[in-house]
């Protein structure tokens, strides 16, 4: 096996502290040796990268700086989600969905029972205001039934 002279793994034959200008026909003939079949070029490696550094969590900006695109619309032409990328992504929208549906019908309840408890407080103040109400009514008919009581006896204390 070779070893690499330089900082390079593929060196300029001529200049070792320099990479090559290309590696297509380095890698060209790599696949014809190993008897890959399909043939692939080198940017299949760029699109295979970009898809599993999506797939291990690394966000666009980041991918994008990464593989030096100017925008992440370039960088979306190289990420393909696999089938189950696209159903957990799925799962996860739903698992927030029902969440959602779960916090809202939590937050209703809660607004019902606070509209209960609202009511409820309504209630007992329309009670204590009936009670002092009839407080009041009981206590107006005792002094106009001791006012008549005092009349009727100051007329009869006036007819003796």
């Amino acid at each position: 096996m070779k070893t690499a002279k330089g900082n390079y793994v593929f060196p300029s034959k001529k200049h070792t502290d320099r990479p090559i200008g290309s590696v297509r026909k380095a890698h060209n003939a790599a696949i014809r040796r190993a008897l890959i079949k399909p043939l692939f070029v080198l940017y299949d490696l760029r699109h295979t990268f970009a898809t599993r550094a999506v797939a291990a969590g690394v966000d666009l900006p980041t991918l994008s700086a990464m593989l030096g695109h100017t925008s992440i619309t370039m960088t979306m032409r190289y990420v393909h989600p696999a089938a189950e990328q696209k159903r957990l992504a799925a799962a996860k929208l739903e698992t927030f969905r029902v969440n959602g549906l779960i916090v809202a019908a939590s937050e209703q309840t809660a607004e019902r029972e606070r509209l209960a408890e609202i009511e409820q407080a309504a209630e007992q103040e329309r009670l204590a205001a009936a009670k002092v109400e009839t407080f009041r009514i009981n206590g107006l008919m005792e002094a106009a039934s001791e006012q008549a009581v005092g009349t009727k006896m100051g007329t009869e204390a006036r007819i003796n």
